[in-house]
């Protein structure tokens, strides 16, 4: 009776607060989820269980040896290399943060979860780097790789119903391989400095042009301007010398003589006189003319 009820003794166990344990009956699940407590089932060989944090958010390195990087331990870069869509070689590592949500399956329906998820992942990679080019991985494409990552991981592992749930994929580096790595540099900074310079470039003009094109509207304007006010002046002479043409016509010694009188009029304020009064017996020295007038 004592070794019954010792025997019975041996089906009590405890699970955790942050635990979950499964119960298998004869190898089979009898209970799925068995949450935190102390609990009984029947002793072994015809009933055990299985505890499991599922809280835990667990990490998985692609690229490298996670545990190496945890410790700060450098990995083997051979690891880390992948192919893009044009066939270049990058050095490209990531960091996957996962739970556990269906403990049965994720402990018995493979053989090993952890290893078939990091095989998934990595194909993951590989299909998403060999859909881009060796420039748009290293600059533009390089927020959409972990998103990419994340998201085909977790179909896949849907489609074979692992139980785990890809929180987060975190890209800590994609970077050209350490034996290249100074001529990419100098690629992306002679890009950076085209970039640079097309800018300045385009802002110059956008700052040039639209004056030029204000000065020569000015201009344009100016021309037209002194064009129309040349021409009507033209016309205006025409009008004028044709009018006295006609009175020429009618009477030319009287419109000679006018003429003549309206020219002196406008000439001769210009011009320095002289008065002489001789019965004063003022003399007056001709050469001076020749003088002023510099001749």
């Amino acid at each position: 009776m004592l070794l019954v009820v010792a025997w019975l003794a041996t089906g009590v166990y405890t699970v955790g607060s942050e635990e979950l344990a499964v119960v298998k009956r004869f190898g089979r699940v009898a209970d799925p989820a068995v949450p935190s407590g102390i609990h009984w089932r029947m002793p072994w060989p015809i009933e055990s269980h299985e505890k499991f944090q599922t809280t835990t958010v667990y990490k998985m390195g692609v690229g490298m040896i996670t545990r190496d990087y945890l410790r700060g331990i450098p990995s083997p870069e051979e690891l880390s290399l992948w192919l893009t869509g044009d066939t270049n070689i990058l050095s490209v590592k990531l960091m996957i943060q996962y739970t556990v949500v269906d403990l049965p399956n994720y402990l018995y329906r493979m053989e090993s979860s952890q290893f078939l998820m990091a095989r998934i992942a990595e194909a993951a990679l590989t299909e998403t780097l060999g859909a881009m080019a060796v420039d748009d991985a290293l600059t533009i494409e390089r927020p959409r790789i972990a998103e990419e990552v994340r998201s085909r991981t977790q179909d896949r592992l849907d489609e074979l119903r692992l139980g785990i749930a890809v929180n987060t994929v975190n890209l800590l580096s994609v970077d050209p391989p350490s034996q290249v790595i100074d001529v990419f540099r100098d690629v992306q900074n002679a890009a950076a400095d085209r970039e640079r310079i097309m800018n300045e470039a385009n802002g110059y003009a956008n700052s040039v042009i639209p004056r030029a094109r204000g000065e020569a509207t000015w201009v344009t304007e100016r021309a037209e301007s002194d064009r129309n006010a040349r021409v009507a002046q033209a016309r205006g002479d025409a009008s004028k010398f044709l009018a006295l043409l006609t009175e020429y016509e009618k009477i030319p010694d009287a419109t000679r003589r006018r003429l003549y009188l309206e020219t002196m009029e406008e000439v001769l304020p210009k011009v320095k006189r002289y008065v002489v009064d001789l019965e004063k017996g003022d003399r007056f020295d001709l050469r001076i003319l020749d003088l002023e007038s510099g001749e």
